[in-house]
């Protein structure tokens, strides 16, 4: 990857009012858009070996999967998140 490349997203919160627990087997939900909750990831090439574990769980995983599927395998990433969405709360 050049330095130079940066990936910026930004998305917004949602509450699902009926049906959360549902979801995950296909049925449909009601849920509305809370746009003042917002987060906002940048990501960017990170030289040499990446900072903490890469375990086989979680982020990691899927970044190297990512990655891998991208032909990309060898790549490092820093990925840092900024966000406004309460943990804990039902929220998404």
């Amino acid at each position: 990857m050049t330095a130079h490349r940066v990936g910026v997203g930004r998305a917004h919160g949602k509450a699902i009012l009926l049906g959360e627990h549902t979801v995950v087997y296909g049925t449909p939900a009601i849920a509305v858009p809370l746009p003042a909750l917002t987060v906002t990831a940048v990501v960017r090439p990170c030289p040499g070996q990446a900072p903490g574990d890469e375990g086989d769980a979680g982020p990691q995983a899927s970044v190297a999967a990512l990655l891998r599927r991208w032909g990309r395998a060898g790549d490092r990433l820093w990925i840092a998140f900024d966000c406004a969405v309460p943990p804990a709360r039902g929220l998404g």
